[in-house]
Order: C-alpha cells, then structure tokens, then sequence
C-alpha cells in the first residue's frame, strides 16, 4: 500500500499543476506529457484492484487491524478515482489552451498576411510605364483570388472565436480584442482595395502608349502647300522661290513634302497661304 499511496502523491502533485499559459509548442509538449500520464493511470488501475483484495483478505484473517485497513483501502479507491477525475480535468483545459493558442496563432497569420498586402494596395508606386502597371494588374488579379479564400478563413476564425467565448471564459478578453482587430483590418484592407487607383492608371498609361504609337505614326510625309519664305532660308530648297533685279520679289507656291514636326507648333494648323504681286498679303487658314 505504500509504494501505491506514494505513486498516488506524485501523480496528485503533476497534476495540480495549472501551466497553460505559455506558447503554443509547451502547450503541445505539455498535453504529450498528460497523454503519458495518463496511461500510466489506467495502467495501475489492476495495481489497485489487487491492494483492495490483499486489504479485504487481511481484513478478514485479522479482525484487530480491520477498521485501519479499511480506512486505508478506501483512502486508496478515492485517490484512485480522484486521480482519474483530475486527469480528465486537466486534459480538457490543456486542449481548450491548445484551441485558444492555435486561435491566437491563426489570427496572428492572418493579420500578418494583411499588412503584407496592404503595401500592395497602399503603395503609390503605379508602375513608370504599361509593362510596369500590366505587372501591378498582374498581382492585383492574383490579389482577387487569394481574397476569396481569405475571406472564408476570416469568417472562420470568428465562428471559432463566438464558440470558445460560449464554452468557457479562458481568455475571452484577449480573445475579443484580438477577433474585434482581425475585422477592423479586414474591413480597412477592402476599403483600400476598392478605392485602388491602379484601373484609372492602366487606363491612363495605355493612353499614353496609344498617343506614343500615333504620333510616331503621323510623322510621316505629306504634301501641304508652304511659301518658301515662312519656312525660312534652311528649308527654301524644298519650294520655288524667284526673285527680281530690282529687288521685287515673286513668290511662286508649289506642294513641297515636308514633315509636320519640322514646321513645329506654329505651323500644324497651317493650310494655304497667298499673297498678291502688290503686296498686299492675304491669309487664308484651313485645316492640313
């Protein structure tokens, strides 16, 4: 009976223990620990039962030692069953500190993954040029699709918390405040995503690239009708130009092929020119 009440000591003190509170891996450490334990319990179960019939035998072969052998033997079966109720007890809440871990854990993941890609939604960086903003639609529309089953885990992490709040108080302070900031970021994170300027931005830079590709395309040569003279003395070789002895002057128009950039500005919307032998100058303006 004394190496059993001793084993019964030592297994009353392990279990007493109320450490629940540290990080997730000691917590999982802790449960593998009480899983040995507790088959250790069970294991003496047989132990017990032989105490108990050696304790009834010794009752009844000597009747003056009866009342402290019975008072022994039941001390034993209540330990006994004492041990077997705590045990239980304390596998419960290494599991409910588990639970409460791993939610805590989840959440922090998911908060992780958030602020992650809030740099993406956040960020001001558009891209310099089309490849550059096509890249960012390319992560964005990867974006979109991780969104859906984030929004399921989110979903998820607050019907687990609403269940653990219902089955017990353990931490359900921290628990709280920790689901109630999971939402307030997930909520913040889609607003951002939906005011995201990248569309307009796409559209602004394919714009670009289309006026790029036109104007490139527009310097080409087209006959339009100059006189000499406005184009100045680098570019009178291209027209016909004839002056007189006296110092008259006759300008004579003829089509010359000249290149709209050339003209600059000041000539884009140049159409005819005349003038008189006079003179006396009329212009005329119509569209090239």
């Amino acid at each position: 009976m004394k190496d059993l009440e001793f084993w019964l000591g030592e297994v009353e003190t392990l279990l007493s223990s109320k450490d629940t509170d540290c990080d997730l891996p000691s917590i999982e450490n802790l449960l593998k620990k009480h899983q040995l334990l507790e088959a250790d319990i069970n294991a003496h179960a047989d132990r017990v039962a032989n105490v108990n019939g050696q304790a009834e035998a010794l009752m009844e072969a000597d009747q003056l030692y009866k009342d402290s052998i019975e008072t022994r033997m039941q001390g034993i079966t209540e330990r006994y069953a004492n041990v077997k109720d705590m045990a239980k007890q304390r596998r419960e809440n290494l599991n409910k500190a588990i639970t409460v871990h791993q939610l805590l854990t989840d959440i922090d993941d998911e908060e992780s993954w958030i602020k992650l890609k809030k740099l993406l939604v956040s960020s001001d960086d558009y891209g310099r040029d089309l490849t550059g903003v096509q890249n960012l639609n390319g992560k964005h529309r990867r974006l979109d699709i991780e969104l859906a089953s984030h929004q399921a885990q989110v979903q998820n992490l607050r019907s687990k918390a609403v269940e653990l709040l219902q089955a017990s108080e353990v931490r359900a302070p921290e628990i709280l405040k920790r689901i109630k900031a999971l939402e307030d970021s997930w909520h913040l994170f889609l607003f951002n995503k939906k005011r995201s300027k990248l569309p307009n931005v796409t559209e602004f830079k394919q714009y670009l690239c289309l006026c790029t590709r036109t104007g490139t395309r527009a310097r080409t040569w087209a006959p339009i009708q100059v006189p000499g003279h406005v184009l100045g003395h680098r570019f009178r070789c291209l027209g016909t130009y004839s002056g007189t002895s006296s110092g008259a002057r006759a300008r004579t128009w003829a089509p010359i092929q000249v290149p709209g950039h050339v003209l600059g500005h000041r000539f884009r919307c140049l159409g005819t020119y005349s003038g008189t032998s006079s003179g006396a100058r009329a212009r005329t303006w119509a569209p090239v």
